[in-house]
């Protein structure tokens, strides 16, 4: 199996007038295959992608359980792959105790020259995710700090993402009569203390005091695909309809004002990410 990095995703002329669409231009590179070559195809890892601004060069990063066929313990490994080398080579291991959840495959957020994913404590009694696992793409070293209880003691799910030059994490919460996406920032990167809802954004339709699951046949759901660098949102809309949904349509908002309609010729598979432009080139 081949790796891909893809190192831009550019959106050009968004959107282009009278045409409501959106082109991409999209640059690869087949990577050669990691030193643990088994590894890659195991649920528990993690990888990601970023530019490194100091040596003016990208890199993934790919970490992962090994678990020795003669120990019962697990440990971590973690693998760089530097663009101007052309090769993997192994890096300082996280923190023993720190997890990425099985089967996880959310995207992770960049920013500030870090790549961030949402995971947790191996030996808590809690698997929530309630860490901020990070990576800083220069010094090639993993960091963690924990997740406040109030900001997602009340979520069904929690992402993580960037909202406005800020991290963010994105819950999917169950309100008084509706569901809705919880908006947190770290307004200060760095500082536990800044943590901030910043919106509340509703998910679907009001939901009937005494609703069951059967009554929701019919709602029209707004699913969160991404959020935009200006602080825009994408939006995938459909009527649930049980097990099949309804019309599907794609929107971007900023959370206040009406959605503007977006055309794709199959929109139930995209998936969003910022970037970070850069002269140097992939190939």
């Amino acid at each position: 199996m081949p790796l891909q990095a893809i190192s831009q995703m550019m959106l050009r002329g968004y959107p282009p007038k009278n045409s409501g669409k959106i082109y991409f231009k999209i640059q690869h590179k087949t990577l050669p295959r990691p030193n643990n070559v088994l590894a890659w195809y195991e649920e528990n890892k993690a990888i990601g992608f970023g530019y490194d601004s100091l040596s003016n060069d990208y890199k993934v990063v790919f970490w992962y359980n090994n678990k020795d066929q003669n120990d019962d313990d697990e440990q971590q490994l973690a693998e760089v792959y530097t663009l101007g080398m052309n090769c993997w080579r192994q890096v300082e291991r996280p923190d023993h105790d720190i997890r990425i959840p099985y089967g996880y495959h959310e995207p992770p957020a960049f920013l500030n020259g870090v790549i961030h994913w949402l995971g947790y404590k191996r030996r808590h009694t809690d698997p929530k995710l309630k860490l901020v696992i990070s990576f800083n793409v220069s010094s090639e070293e993993f960091q963690w700090f924990p997740l406040p209880d109030y900001v997602v003691k009340d979520a069904r799910t929690v992402e993580i993402n960037v909202f406005k030059d800020m991290l963010c994490v994105v819950n999917s919460v169950m309100g008084t009569d509706k569901l809705n996406y919880d908006i947190w920032v770290m307004s200060e990167y760095g500082v536990q203390e800044s943590w901030t809802k910043q919106l509340v954004l509703q998910q679907g339709q009001p939901l009937p005091d005494d609703f069951h699951v059967r009554d929701l046949r019919g709602i029209m759901i707004r699913d969160l695909r991404g959020i935009m660098m200006n602080g825009e949102f994408v939006w995938l809309s459909y009527i649930y309809n049980g097990e099949i949904y309804g019309a599907e349509n794609l929107a971007v908002d900023d959370g206040k004002s009406n959605s503007k309609p977006i055309k794709f010729d199959d929109s139930s598979y995209l998936k969003f990410f910022t970037y970070t432009q850069s002269l140097v080139s992939l190939i």
